[in-house]
């Protein structure tokens, strides 16, 4: 995962494979499709309803889009989730500084 520039929401890539098109009338498949990359912009918070544990956190999904390759997201550096889940149950920030180039 990956913070985003503005650093109030993260992206995940999830990459799905699209099944084959299948012909009804034959039932054999057709073309396979190459995997969709497709990114998933959310922010996550402590869950602040009442009744819940102090461990809860809420995923808001923002928005989500196949990727373009034209017009590539401003990303910070990179962390994984269960460090971005602890730290927001710990109430600390998580801001990454921009990935440095090798």
């Amino acid at each position: 995962m990956r913070q985003t520039k503005a650093r109030r929401n993260w992206l995940y890539v999830a990459i799905i494979q699209m099944p084959a098109n299948e012909k009804p009338e034959t039932g054999v498949g057709g073309c396979s499709t190459p995997p969709l990359r497709y990114q998933v912009f959310f922010t996550l918070r402590k869950a602040v309803k009442d009744g819940l544990a102090r461990e809860d956190l809420e995923m808001i999904v923002e928005s989500a889009y196949a990727e373009d390759q034209a017009r590539k997201p401003d990303l910070l550096g990179r962390v994984m989730f269960v460090g971005l889940a602890t730290a927001t149950v710990e109430g600390r920030d998580v801001h990454r500084q921009r990935s440095r180039k090798r």
